[in-house]
């Protein structure tokens, strides 16, 4: 899977991505739900993650900072979804930021939570506010 055009899906300002994953989705559908229990995400190669925080939080600014530019060599991850549709995605992964601390190497974690219905329910108001939109220009 191709990060780059997984994000033009859920486009971000402040969020860049580039780099292909591989893995294994257990999907489980039944009449009532779908869920995931320990699919595995796995970098095929290295690629670049470009995030801009705008928090003056304090306690994120080095994390900011490695954020702004981390190339990565590996990613691996863990993804999760509940029978109510909550995702959980676990993400390892293993870099640098070539424009700091000369270059140290970094294990940045993330663990990501998001209630799919409701965010399909925002992706389909939204796209329906944008069709809306295109007709009435």
């Amino acid at each position: 899977i191709d990060l780059e055009e997984v994000f033009k899906i859920y486009p971000s300002d402040s969020i860049k991505v580039s780099g292909k994953i591989n893995g294994i989705i257990p999907i489980e559908i039944t009449s009532k739900s779908i869920t995931v229990t320990k699919g595995v995400l796995e970098s095929v190669k290295g690629g670049v993650v470009n995030v801009i925080i705008s928090s003056t939080n304090i306690a994120l600014s080095q994390v900011k900072d490695i954020l702004a530019n981390f190339v990565y060599e590996e990613l691996k991850g863990e993804v999760n979804i509940t029978k109510t549709g909550i995702a959980n995605i676990n993400l390892s992964i293993k870099g640098l930021n070539p424009n700091l601390n000369k270059a140290q190497p970094a294990i940045v974690n993330l663990n990501i939570e998001e209630n799919l219905p409701a965010l399909i329910k925002s992706l389909k108001i939204t796209d329906e506010i944008n069709r809306k939109y295109t007709k009435v220009k």
